[in-house]
């Protein structure tokens, strides 16, 4: 199951995405060493020779003690990433599992890569694709943007299919930035696959974290014996064994297919299971970050 703290309701306000993503983060870094700061964003580098204006609180008085001189702990304001958020809204992201949507879930990493990032002083943006409905926001940095982002989340609904040219008004300008597409890649004429071949023009390094429940993986859906396309309104029927063995069988190819595909395009690729803990996605997260610088 998801962790008991992933309630559904907490993923529909600005307070509940903020208070899981902390958690989250908190339980993930939980018992790791963490280095020492000299202050919010800095990192310590070496040491200066004392000039007139410099900050005394950043004076080595231990330094001093023993050389009679006049030591700065000389810091290095850590590099700033852009984080561009791209998250699919299609109607096939509120297919549920363990009472969470698709979208839902992909609110809960967004905001927590997001509020990860805050941490470290980088910017952020959000961008959401359907048919329906197209959202870009920011880049900006900082709490009140964090805070923005989470409200522009919490408006986004899932409906309709994904759009063609999903890549346009990409653009990253200077800064190094990593994209991060979370979607569950169900498309119809491999527009997701184009959209992500096109955000690779712009992007330095892209992350596809791929959505799927537990449900699907397995295909066990209760006393449920039919399913609806919710893109299409196509229906299927369960029940059979030897449809089953087909379906995992189709799936597994599928899933070895695209983690092919991506490793040979220099894309990262992390299949993300619902029901599991997001410790996988958050991992994924820090080893790209740090490639980068």
């Amino acid at each position: 199951m998801s962790p008991h703290w992933l309630k559904p309701e907490y993923l529909e306000s600005v307070k509940g995405l903020e208070l899981l993503a902390r958690k989250t983060v908190d339980a993930f870094f939980q018992g790791q060493h963490r280095s020492r700061r000299t202050g919010a964003g800095l990192e310590f580098s070496n040491y200066r020779t004392y000039q007139p204006g410099d900050d005394l609180r950043m004076l080595d008085w231990k330094l001093y003690a023993r050389s009679d001189r006049f030591f700065i702990r000389e810091a290095e304001q850590q590099k700033q990433l852009h984080l561009r958020f791209v998250l699919d809204s299609s109607a096939s992201m509120l297919h549920e599992d363990h009472r969470l949507t698709k979208l839902a879930y992909a609110r809960f990493i967004v905001a927590t890569l997001a509020w990860l990032g805050l941490q470290q002083g980088d910017e952020f943006s959000l961008h959401s694709f359907s048919e329906q409905q197209i959202t870009h926001l920011g880049p900006k940095p900082g709490k009140r943007f964090f805070q923005r982002l989470l409200y522009q989340l919490t408006q986004i609904d899932g409906a309709g299919k994904f759009p063609e040219a999903a890549h346009a008004g990409l653009n990253v300008g200077k800064k190094k930035a990593l994209l991060i597409f979370i979607t569950d890649l169900y498309e119809h004429k491999a527009e997701i696959q184009e959209a992500i071949r096109n955000m690779q023009i712009h992007d330095q390094e892209i992350l596809v974290l791929h959505l799927m429940g537990e449900n699907e993986l397995q295909l066990d859906f209760g006393r449920y014996t039919t399913l609806e396309d919710l893109e299409t309104g196509q229906r299927i029927q369960l029940g059979s064994k030897s449809l089953q063995q087909e379906y995992q069988t189709q799936l597994d190819s599928r899933l070895e297919a695209l983690r092919q595909t991506f490793i040979e395009r220099g894309i990262h690729y992390t299949l993300v299971n619902m029901k599991e803990n997001p410790g996988q996605f958050l991992k994924s997260f820090l080893k790209l970050r740090s490639k980068l610088f």
